[in-house]
């Protein structure tokens, strides 16, 4: 069977679109070893996961190179806690994300109960990792509310829970610039990586940085700071 010219050049988009990802991506803290992921069977929390952001407005992305969080990680070898995945998936395909072009905040976050975080601890996760998204873009910046720069009460009881039962825990920011992070007050998080929304092949590309294939060697271009309070904007 031939294969396309328009194929074989996708292919090739895609990659130097995974090479971008890959020099975007931000290693913000990685302590007591956390990352890289070794082989160890990760429980993955957030809807996030499921319907991972890629991309601004109402660009498409076809293929291979839509693969969301989750799905990229088992495509690179990475165990993860599948009773956990099903879970999320049969709730966020109940739970269509409903916006489309531009929009800013959060999709609806699934409700975690700290015993179905215990299950996964008790069949054999012993690391976890969250992953928290906000979109927004030209025109509708995320404003100072709960499901914008705030994190939801669901959001903050999946991160309260995740990290009342598991001691290792990695935070994935799939967001356009800075959230709500006073969490990190009353909640132990050893790794913290910046995706933004990665793009063609993102997801991918963040695999191999948790898996220490890539080095995450992209810098900031504006503070994340704790709180809203430290921002002198704020004012």
């Amino acid at each position: 069977m031939s294969i396309s010219i328009k194929t074989e050049q996708q292919k090739k988009w895609n990659a130097v679109s995974r090479k971008i990802a890959e020099n975007g991506i931000i290693l913000l803290k990685n302590e007591n070893n956390i990352l890289p992921i070794q082989d160890e069977r990760m429980a993955v929390f957030g809807r996030a996961q499921i319907d991972t952001l890629l991309t601004y407005g109402k660009r498409i992305i076809d293929g291979d190179a839509r693969r969301m969080f989750t799905d990229a990680l088992i495509y690179g070898g990475i165990s993860v806690d599948m009773e956990l995945y099903s879970i999320y998936r049969e709730w966020s395909a109940a739970n269509p994300v409903t916006q489309a072009g531009e929009w800013s905040g959060c999709v609806p976050e699934m409700p975690i109960g700290v015993n179905t975080v215990k299950a996964a601890y008790d069949r054999g996760c012993k690391k976890a990792i969250i992953i928290l998204a906000r979109h927004s873009s030209e025109n509708t910046d995320l404003v100072f509310e709960k499901g914008g720069y705030l994190l939801t009460e669901t959001e903050e009881q999946m991160i309260n829970n995740v990290c009342s039962i598991f001691e290792n825990v990695v935070l994935v920011l799939n967001t356009v610039g800075a959230i709500d992070l006073s969490f990190f007050k009353t909640n132990r998080i050893d790794g913290v990586v910046f995706a933004n929304l990665p793009g063609v092949g993102g997801c991918d590309a963040l695999c191999g940085v948790l898996k220490g294939e890539v080095n995450p060697s992209a810098k900031l271009t504006f503070s994340l700071a704790e709180k809203y309070e430290d921002y002198p904007s704020s004012a």
